[in-house]
C-alpha cells in the first residue's frame, strides 16, 4: 500500500458540529458515531511505528465530559462503527441522521 503520512493540530477547545468522526487510509473509511454530544472521538494520526509496519495507523481517542455526574450512577451512550469504500463525507452524515432517527 502507498500510504502518505499527514498529521493536523487541533485547537484544546476545537469540538465537531455532531459525535462522528472518520479516519481514512487510501480507499477505504472507518466511522464512528455516538448518541451524545458530550462525547466525541478524535484520531492522532501519529501512532503506529514504521519501523513495525510500512501504514503508522492513527490512534482514536474518545474524550466524554459530564457536566453533573453523580458518583455511583450508572450513565452510558450508544455508538455505531462502519468501514467501507470512502464515498465521501456526505454518505457519513446521512449514515449519523438515519441512525439517530432510527432511535
Amino acid at each position: 500500500m502507498n500510504h502518505t503520512h499527514s498529521q493536523h493540530a487541533f485547537l484544546p477547545d476545537w469540538r465537531p458540529a455532531f459525535p462522528v468522526d472518520y479516519g481514512r487510509i487510501g480507499p477505504r473509511v472507518l466511522a464512528m458515531m455516538l448518541d451524545r454530544p458530550e462525547a466525541f472521538f478524535f484520531v492522532v494520526s501519529a501512532g503506529g511505528h514504521s519501523r513495525y509496519s510500512p501504514v503508522q495507523n492513527p490512534a482514536w481517542d474518545l474524550e466524554w465530559k459530564l457536566q453533573h455526574y453523580e458518583v455511583g450512577m450508572p450513565f452510558g451512550l450508544r455508538g455505531r462503527l462502519f468501514y467501507k469504500q470512502w464515498t465521501g463525507t456526505d454518505e457519513i452524515m446521512q449514515r449519523y441522521r438515519k441512525w439517530i432517527a432510527s432511535m
